[in-house]
C-alpha cells in the first residue's frame, strides 16, 4: 500500500481532523524511524566494512611478512616494515600473538576459545566511521605466533561518503520528510479552505449557482460538514434571492391591471360609480403589498411563532361568522370541540392563515354547495388537525404543491365561482381570483408555528385542505 493509498483509505474512515492530522504525524515519524535505522544498518554492513580489494591487499601483505619470518632473514624483515610504510603512508609492525601474563591466565572461552587476542581489528569487521584516526588492524600469519599490525592505510579506509550520507540522515531526511508532511497537510486542511474561500468568493461576485467540488463534501471530517453547509446556505441565499426576483417582476405584473384599471375608470364622468371602482382598485393594491410584505417577512425572517395560547374552536367561530355573512351564497359548516387550547402559537398567524384557506374554498364553491371545516385532536400523536373541505371542482394533480407557491393560479381546474354577486360595495375582493398569495401566506404562516398544510382532491368532488399542528412544542 502506497502512501496515496494510505490516504484515501484515512479519507474514508469517520476521522475528524484532529485524527487525520494525528495519524499523518505518526505515520511520519515512523517513516523517519524507520528510514533512520535502515540508513544506519546499511551504514554499518556496506558502507563501514572494508573493501573486497583491499581485505585482499592487506592479506598479500601478510603473506608477504608470513614468507620473510620463514626466511629468519630479520633485516630483509625491517626493509620490507620500512617499504610498506612509505608506500602506504602509515604505521606497520609484527609482533608476538602470545602475550605474557604477570597476574592470572586468560579465560580462553570468553573469546569463542580464540587464543591470539591482542589488541587489533580484524579486517572483516566495521570501522566506526565517526572517528577522527584509521584503526590498528591484527591480521593472524598463520602457525607462525605471530600477527602483522597495521595502521589501516587512508586509501583503504571506508565510507567515502559517509560525511554526505550522515549529513543526509541527520538533516536532510528530517527536511524532506517535514516538507512532504506540510504537502500532505496543506493538501488536505489547506488546499480545501482554499476551495471554499474560491467558492465564497465566487458566490459574492454574483455567481449564486456556485457550489463546493463533489470530493470536498465527500470528505468525512469538520472540512466535509463545513462544505455541506456553505452549499445548503448557498442554496437557501440563492432560491430567496431567486424567490425575491420572482416577486419584484409578480408584484410589477399584478401592479399594471389595477393601474391600468384606474385610468380607464378616471377617463369617464367623474361619479360616484368611479370613485367606488377607484376604491375597490386602492384596495386591491394595499392588500397585495400587505401580503407581499408579510410573505417576504416570514420567508427571511423565520419569526418565533410561539408566544400566545390559543382557543382554536373560538378563533374558527369568529372567522365562520364573518366569512357566512360575506359568502351568504355557500353554506359553511364547523365542527369542533367546544374548547380546543393549542399552545405556543399566535392568534394572528394562526387566524389569517386558516381564514385565506376558508376564504379559497368558499371562493371556488358553487353557490349553495357546502364548505365543512373540522376539528380533530389525536392525543396519540399529540397533534391537532384542521381540515377545510370544499365541494368544487378541485385541482389538477400536478398543481397540489403549485398552489401554495407566491402568485400561482390554477383558475384552469378551479373556476370562480359566483359568489361575486354576494360581495358588498367597497370590499377587498374586487377581484375574486385574487394575486394569488393567500395560500402561500397561509403555508408559510403554519410552517412558521411548527405545523404543516397539505392538499388533496377528495371524491366525487372538491379539494381539501388539511393543516397539522403541534399541540405543544418543543
Amino acid at each position: 500500500m502506497n502512501i496515496s493509498e494510505i490516504f484515501a483509505y484515512k479519507n474514508n474512515l469517520s476521522l475528524g481532523l484532529f485524527g487525520k492530522i494525528y495519524i499523518t504525524i505518526a505515520l511520519a515519524s515512523i517513516a523517519l524511524i524507520w528510514l533512520v535505522m535502515l540508513l544506519n544498518e546499511y551504514a554499518e554492513t556496506t558502507i563501514s566494512t572494508i573493501a573486497v580489494e583491499h581485505q585482499q591487499a592487506l592479506l598479500v601483505y601478510a603473506q608477504q611478512a608470513e614468507d620473510l619470518l620463514s626466511s629468519g632473514d630479520a633485516q630483509a624483515i625491517n626493509a620490507w616494515v620500512a617499504r610498506i610504510g612509505a608506500v602506504e603512508n602509515t604505521w606497520l609492525g609484527i609482533v608476538s600473538a602470545n602475550p605474557n601474563w604477570l597476574v592470572g591466565e586468560p579465560d580462553y572461552s570468553l573469546v569463542g576459545g580464540k587464543q591470539n587476542i591482542i589488541i587489533g581489528r580484524n579486517i572483516e569487521w566495521p570501522i566506526h566511521l565517526s572517528h577522527g584516526y584509521n584503526p590498528i588492524m591484527r591480521i593472524p600469519l598463520s602457525d607462525t605466533g605471530y600477527n602483522l599490525m597495521i595502521q589501516l592505510p587512508q586509501r583503504m579506509r571506508p565510507g567515502a561518503y559517509w560525511s554526505l550520507l550522515n549529513t543526509m540522515i541527520t538533516m536532510g531526511l528530517p527536511i524532506l520528510l517535514v516538507a512532504a508532511l506540510s504537502y500532505i497537510i496543506y493538501r488536505n486542511i489547506i488546499f480545501p479552505l482554499q476551495q471554499l474561500q474560491q467558492a465564497t468568493q465566487r458566490f459574492s461576485n454574483g455567481d449564486y449557482q456556485v457550489r463546493t467540488a463533489d470530493g470536498l463534501t465527500k470528505r468525512k471530517d469538520e472540512l466535509a460538514e463545513l462544505a455541506i453547509s456553505f452549499d445548503k446556505m448557498a442554496d437557501r441565499i440563492g432560491n430567496l434571492l431567486t424567490t425575491q426576483r420572482q416577486l419584484i417582476e409578480d408584484i410589477s405584473h399584478e401592479l399594471r391591471t389595477p393601474i391600468t384599471r384606474i385610468k380607464l375608470v378616471l377617463s369617464k364622468p367623474n361619479s360616484a360609480e368611479v370613485l367606488r371602482r377607484v376604491e375597490q382598485e386602492i384596495n386591491a393594491m394595499q392588500s397585495l403589498m400587505e401580503d407581499t410584505l408579510t410573505l417576504s417577512w416570514l420567508e427571511t425572517e423565520k419569526p418565533a411563532l410561539n408566544q400566545e395560547t390559543v382557543d382554536v374552536s373560538l378563533l374558527l367561530e369568529t372567522i365562520v361568522e364573518d366569512a357566512r355573512f360575506e359568502f351568504p351564497q355557500c353554506q359553511l359548516t364547523l365542527v369542533a370541540p367546544d374548547s380546543c387550547p393549542l399552545q405556543d402559537t399566535n392568534h394572528r398567524a394562526l387566524g389569517q392563515a386558516l381564514e385565506n384557506m376558508i376564504r379559497n374554498a368558499l371562493k371556488y364553491s358553487q353557490m349553495g354547495s357546502e364548505v365543512r371545516i373540522v376539528i380533530a385532536r389525536d392525543s396519540l400523536i399529540d397533534e391537532l388537525s384542521i381540515s377545510v373541505e370544499d365541494q368544487g371542482p378541485g385541482v389538477a394533480a400536478e398543481d397540489l404543491e403549485n398552489i401554495f407557491k407566491p402568485f400561482f393560479r390554477a383558475d384552469k381546474s378551479r373556476n370562480k365561482s359566483t359568489h361575486i354577486a354576494g360581495l358588498k360595495a367597497g370590499d377587498k375582493q374586487a377581484d375574486p381570483g385574487g394575486f394569488g398569495l393567500g395560500l402561500a401566506l397561509s403555508k408559510r404562516q403554519i410552517t412558521a408555528l411548527g405545523g404543516r398544510v397539505t392538499a388533496e382532491n377528495i371524491q366525487p368532488q372538491g379539494l381539501r385542505m388539511l393543516t397539522q399542528l403541534p399541540l405543544r412544542r418543543s
